[in-house]
């Protein structure tokens, strides 16, 4: 069973030879990756092995660098022998000009029963986008004070509430005005709610319902998080990962429309899989 040493040698060939394929092998089915340093338009967070996969090969293919070498490594292997932590610099070539390039980085890797679980990577935002013209724009936005929480932090929010069931604060995060829209109602569930209180009064019995029926959401996996030319919207697809009062695991899809004005939600367009949401609640799907 390989150790967290030799799992963080695994990922530096991965990286270097650029093997999407080769690094999903090394990770557990859930496991979790994480910049803490994200640069603008970029998840901060990715769950589930297929999801790290998929990003590993979508952005390898695009990036314009020849990763070469991991130079100046020096791997602090922590007491718990789960856990090991990696400064290195990456060097290598960028492609369309020649130039060389050595980044700096920090890695904390956690590894269980031979893959890793966790991976939090902590990179040099304003050195990794010189070669690509965005470094700029990104030391613009860096130095460009916060006029409060993004479209995309207010949603990860949402569904954080969501996640622990707790309706007072999913509510609470909708404007006075705010609305909630299903278009694809199930019968008997409006199909638009309008304001906090409405919200809460919907959704709390079929919340708790849920709850009783043992049913719980384990994480969601965003498929994808588009912004618009509207700094205010962004478009969402994702899957909620749940297991049932038996212990079944299931995904059920979903496209959500958010639109956020003062650090709340002014429009929640919730698009659902109806037919997949009615089998978990062993109902008929809705008739066409």
């Amino acid at each position: 069973m390989p150790t967290p040493r030799e799992l963080f040698e695994r990922y530096q060939q991965c990286q270097i030879t650029k093997d999407w394929q080769g690094l999903g092998d090394l990770l557990a089915e859930a496991a979790v990756m994480e910049f803490p340093f994200v640069p603008p338009g970029v998840p901060a967070r990715r769950e589930g092995r297929e999801v790290i996969r998929a990003a590993a090969r979508e952005g390898w293919s695009r990036v314009p660098l020849r990763f070469e070498a991991f130079r100046s490594v020096v791997v602090h292997d922590g007491r718990d022998p789960e856990l090991l932590v990696a400064e290195y610099d990456l060097c290598g070539t960028v492609t369309p000009t020649g130039e060389p390039f050595r980044f700096p980085f920090a890695l904390v890797l956690r590894a269980r029963d031979g893959l890793i679980v966790s991976l939090r990577e902590y990179l040099h935002l304003i050195e990794i986008a010189r070669p690509t013209g965005r470094a700029p724009a990104i030391a613009s936005y860096l130095m460009t004070p916060s006029s409060g929480p993004t479209p995309r932090a207010i949603w990860e929010a949402m569904l954080g509430c969501h996640q622990r069931g707790d309706i007072d604060g999913f509510a609470a995060m909708f404007e006075p005005d705010g609305v909630m829209e299903l278009p694809f109602a199930l019968p008997g569930v409006p199909a638009r709610l309008a304001g906090p209180d409405e919200i809460r009064r919907t959704l709390a019995p079929l919340w708790r319902a849920s709850r009783e029926r043992g049913r719980r959401v384990i994480r969601y996996e965003p498929v994808a998080v588009h912004t618009t030319c509207d700094p205010d919207l962004i478009v969402c697809e994702l899957a909620l990962v749940g297991e049932d009062g038996a212990g079944a695991g299931y995904r059920l899809l979903y496209v959500h429309v958010v639109r956020v004005r003062g650090g709340r939600i002014a429009l929640l367009r919730d698009y659902a899989d109806v037919r997949a949401i009615a089998e978990q609640l062993a109902a008929p799907p809705a008739p066409a």
